[in-house]
């Protein structure tokens, strides 16, 4: 029988809650880009027209800034990490 593990993330939301020190006054609100803010997109195809998938709706989406760098970059060495780990203890 193979062994598996999986490996879960946290969100970018509940990763900032765990640091300290984060600019966390450069995360803004803005217009989201894919609707233009209406919360609305039309199908390319069709016309149909149906919520934004990027905000949900409400035409405004989070821009993180540097901190979606920094948390970016937390993910690649984690799953880095992982692969070494898996590795060692050879499940890969």
């Amino acid at each position: 029988m193979k062994k598996t593990m999986e490996l879960t993330f946290m969100t970018i939301e509940d990763w900032i809650e765990t640091q300290e020190d984060l600019p966390v006054d450069k995360i803004k609100i803005i217009s989201c880009k894919d609707c233009n803010g209406s919360g609305h997109t039309e199908c390319e195809l069709c016309g149909h027209t149906d919520l934004c998938d990027e905000c949900e709706g409400t035409g405004k989406v989070t821009d993180y800034g540097v901190i979606q760098f920094m948390y970016d970059i937390q993910l690649s060495r984690d799953l880095q990490n992982f692969e070494r780990y898996k590795k060692a203890v050879g499940l890969l």
